[in-house]
């Protein structure tokens, strides 16, 4: 909570942790700064996720959180050993294949994002790594994945495949398969890519992007809760991304959305919500603006692993609020609102 010059307060809600409680107790900033470590490679500064970047690309790529320890390892032709190089702020991990290949690596406020920029079009559209789980099994749900114990629990997401433009207009979306080559353990994944659209000259320098993260706290089912309701094939709660608008798969997709964290009941009378904004990034960046409908939901509660076009009653809404794609800002005809609900 935030307070302003004028009297009011502001509170930020994120659909990710961004601060951590340390091993001594105090609460701190989760930092995105990456740091030398010893014996070579790279590790996280201060994060309570620790990811390791090791000297050499083929040793992989791990994540751990208390007892989960995920390792993905990128395959490479033989004889191909890049080495790790550390930006001069200190923010991005690089393995410079060749001229034209290299992988790239940032940290996310749950985990780590993957790059693979390509400069020219090689022939190329797969990409093949290994993924080592440490007990946790590899689950796809509607084109997306998500790694969970043997209760169910997700514990990890990997994002869906998104493939930028050096202009970041006209991005694509890609696909992912797998292989169990050891169950709860081992699996081979495979990106595919669309060879024309990579050919285009037009996409000058595309690239492939991943983010592989952990499921921990307020990140997924905290302090924002939204899922893809379809109307042919369900809903998609699992995906690191949204959908809205008509599509050939999945016939008619809307947004749902939930604050949870918002509740007012611990705060005086006298505080009232007067204004709410919402901003949503728009992955695909096409060159045609789309005009987004959000409404307030009036119908059932919900949670992100159950929720459906029926049983939310998606057509139960009012409160029309303007949407451009995608910021969002509305006043609630009532102040006291302890849960927000949005349907798009």
């Amino acid at each position: 909570m935030f307070a302003n010059g004028d009297g009011t307060n502001t509170m930020r809600i994120y659909n990710h942790p961004v601060k951590y409680v340390a091993y001594d107790g105090s609460i701190r900033d989760i930092s995105l700064e990456i740091e030398a470590k010893r014996g070579g490679g790279y590790v996280t500064v201060d994060h309570e996720i620790v990811t390791t970047f090791e000297s050499k690309l083929t040793d992989g790529i791990t994540l751990e959180y208390n007892d989960i320890e995920i390792m993905l390892v990128p395959t490479l032709g033989l004889g191909t050993m890049p080495t790790a190089e550390l930006s001069t702020d200190g923010r991005v991990v690089t393995y410079e294949m060749n001229d034209i290949t290299s992988f790239v690596y940032k940290l996310t406020y749950a985990g780590f994002k993957e790059d693979i920029v390509v400069e020219e079009y090689t022939g190329q559209s797969e990409y093949e790594f290994t993924l080592f789980t440490n007990g946790l099994t590899l689950c796809e749900e509607y084109g997306s994945y998500y790694l969970a114990d043997a209760e169910g629990n997700v514990e990890a997401t990997i994002g869906d495949i998104i493939v930028f433009t050096a202009d970041v207009r006209n991005n694509t979306m890609g696909s992912m398969t797998y292989e169990t080559v050891r169950a709860n353990q081992e699996y081979v994944l495979t990106i595919h890519l669309d060879a024309g659209y990579l050919a285009d000259e037009i996409q000058h320098t595309p690239s492939e992007s991943i983010n592989v993260e952990i499921n921990y706290d307020n990140n997924g089912a905290g302090a924002i809760e939204d899922v893809t309701l379809n109307s042919l094939s369900g809903s998609n709660s699992s995906s690191e991304s949204l959908a809205l608008g008509l599509r050939e798969t999945y016939g008619k997709s809307r947004i749902l959305m939930r604050f949870p964290v918002l509740d007012m009941k611990s705060l005086p009378e006298s505080y009232q919500i007067t204004a709410v904004s919402v901003e949503i990034r728009d992955l695909m960046c096409e060159g045609e603006e789309l005009r987004a409908n959000c409404y307030v939901l009036n119908g059932n509660k919900w949670t992100e692993s159950t929720a459906s076009r029926t049983n939310v009653n998606a057509d139960s809404y009012g409160g029309y609020i303007s949407a451009k794609l995608f910021h969002m800002e509305m006043v609630l005809n009532t102040p006291r609102l302890t849960d927000i609900r949005l349907i798009f």
